[in-house]
């Protein structure tokens, strides 16, 4: 165990690199000791075995006791100081219980770890030590010139230089900058305070992760780098002007000019129009049509489509109005700005499909942009829930729940379909109108296709299985009754008095095939036909239940 030099205050450092290190480990040592005597209970058996190893001999000979004549070598300032404080430590860690203490003399070259860290802030560096330079406030700034040292930066300058890097870097996809808060010093005051070329370049590189693509089979242009790591189309571009700064900085700096004041304005959110064309160039040059008009390999035809104006390739194209008008070419290739800009106009059409995205897309020319548009919407979350319907993921059901064949080994009214018709008004609300109505339940056997009805004072569960019950006192059976998705029906009073009452069991149609209710309800128009002929010249209201069950019995 060592410890550092500021460990031991009252201790000149000489004093303390060699000979309070026992001191110190014991010290941690007894601390430890007495805080899991606290912790753990009194009936703990655990051991524990300490070995102490000091590479001073006359502090080990001191501290065991020996007798031999090195040990009068020891200083009697040394003494003074260790022989009280060693001693109590020593004897607090045996009156431990279950401890066993021992201390031995390691020699010196064997302790090659303790002995290098302990001296390691001790190593010279120059004129001073190790430690002294890593104590310094400026010890991690990186040495630009005697100028630049004595300038000490302002707490703006700082937040500024935050502000504007956290601009550059949105989301954290840049990755670590290792000058990160001096980078637009740097850029601004390269001329003023000296800055080292290498500084600068070391930091750009830092900032913008620009590596040499010379080995990849397809390298890929600046501006299609950054753009992978963009938001949208502004980030692209104001990166491109903070690599312009930088440029401009070097020629100034290499010719000893001061660099104009209008390039660092409002560097963290500004761009200009040489910045798109700086970004459309970057593109174009990695471009199969268009590198060869850049290089000089080709010249453009005069009556083409393609123009070249300020080293851009621009593309001629009509407007409504008969006139002609250049626009800057988005080459194919550069799928990562494409998707940017496509990104950007469908945010400004409020998401009205691939047409209107398209049409917001009238700054550059880009081949196959409704195609791009409608890759671009298709994975569009925002654009999927705008345009969800309700559709159902699997088709309906089987039309019958059970077989003629089973069917036809079971007793007649075995199972029956269940369902309510209405004779006379439908929309019978008051007590007055319901007299023109009438409720009637059918019951209908589902092989036979024999039916029953009987009358019902109202349409609800109560009603259904007084009628239920009747029809089973007249034709049996009624053990699987099939009814539709009704709330009457489909309650769990009425199940569970479906099956006490009558002990039957309730079965539904799918709500998603309504159609299967036709294996009952299709007598439902035979017999209104004929009561349509009975009831011919007869007033409903006149007609009492009895009656009315009588013309529906015939």
């Amino acid at each position: 165990i060592t410890c550092s030099s500021t460990s031991a205050t009252p201790y000149v450092i000489w004093e303390d690199c060699w000979r309070f290190n026992l001191l110190r480990g014991l010290r941690a040592l007894t601390d430890l000791l007495e805080a899991r005597a606290k912790q753990v209970s009194p009936g703990d058996q655990s051991k524990w075995r300490i070995c102490v190893e000091c590479d001073n001999k006359p502090s080990v000979l001191w501290s065991t006791g020996s007798t031999q004549s090195i040990r009068r070598a020891l200083e009697r300032r040394t003494i003074e100081r260790m022989v009280t404080a060693v001693a109590d430590e020593i004897a607090f860690a045996r009156s431990q219980p279950n401890v066993q203490f021992s201390l031995s003399h390691l020699p010196g070259r064997e302790n090659t770890r303790s002995d290098y860290l302990s001296r390691l802030h001790d190593r010279s560096c120059g004129s001073s030590t190790l430690g002294e330079i890593l104590c310094r406030p400026s010890a991690k700034a990186s040495p630009i010139s005697a100028v630049a040292a004595q300038q000490e930066p302002s707490p703006q300058e700082d937040q500024d230089a935050v502000a504007l890097l956290s601009e550059l870097d949105e989301g954290g996809t840049l990755g670590r900058l290792r000058e990160s808060v001096q980078i637009p010093r740097y850029v601004a005051d390269s001329v003023e305070v000296g800055a080292s070329i290498s500084t600068i370049i070391s930091s750009m590189e830092s900032a913008l992760r620009i590596r040499e693509t010379r080995r990849s089979p397809s390298p890929v242009s600046l501006a299609e780098r950054l753009a992978a790591d963009a938001f949208h189309t502004d980030d692209v571009y104001r990166r491109i002007r903070l690599l312009r700064v930088i440029l401009a900085a070097l020629r100034a700096h290499a010719d000893d000019k001061k660099l104009p004041e209008d390039l660092t304005e409002d560097l963290h959110y500004k761009w200009e129009e040489q910045d798109v064309r700086s970004t459309f160039r970057s593109l174009q040059l990695y471009d199969d049509k268009t590198s060869p008009y850049l290089n000089g390999d080709k010249t453009v035809e005069t009556s083409g489509p393609y123009v070249v104006e300020d080293d851009v390739v621009y593309f001629s194209v009509g407007t409504i109005h008969g006139q002609c008008c250049s626009r800057l070419y988005l080459p194919r290739h550069a799928s990562k700005f494409r998707w940017l800009v496509v990104r950007d106009a469908h945010r400004r059409c409020i998401h009205s499909g691939s047409v209107g995205t398209a049409a917001e897309c009238d700054d550059y020319y880009i081949p196959g942009l409704l195609r791009a548009c409608r890759d671009f919407v298709a994975d569009c979350v925002t654009c999927s829930v705008a345009r969800a319907s309700h559709q159902w993921a699997h088709g309906p059901t089987e039309t019958s729940k059970w077989t003629m064949e089973e069917l036809a080994r079971l007793p007649p009214y075995h199972t029956c379909g269940v369902d309510f018709l209405t004779l006379g008004p439908a929309s019978s609300t008051t007590p007055t109108a319901r007299r023109k109505s009438w409720k009637i339940i059918t019951v209908t056997c589902l092989y036979s296709k024999h039916t029953t009805w009987i009358v019902c004072d109202n349409e609800d569960g109560a009603s259904a299985l007084k009628a239920l019950l009747k029809v089973q006192l007249l034709r049996g059976g009624l053990v699987r009754l099939l009814f539709d998705c009704a709330s009457y029906f489909k309650g769990l009073d009425f199940r569970r008095k479906l099956r006490v009452r009558l002990g039957a069991e309730a079965f539904y149609l799918a709500p998603r095939a309504p159609w299967e209710g036709a294996l009952f309800e299709r007598t439902h128009g035979t017999g209104l036909t004929k009561l349509r002929v009975l009831l011919r010249g007869q007033k409903m209201k006149n007609l009492t239940p009895d009656q009315a069950q009588d013309y529906i019995d015939q």
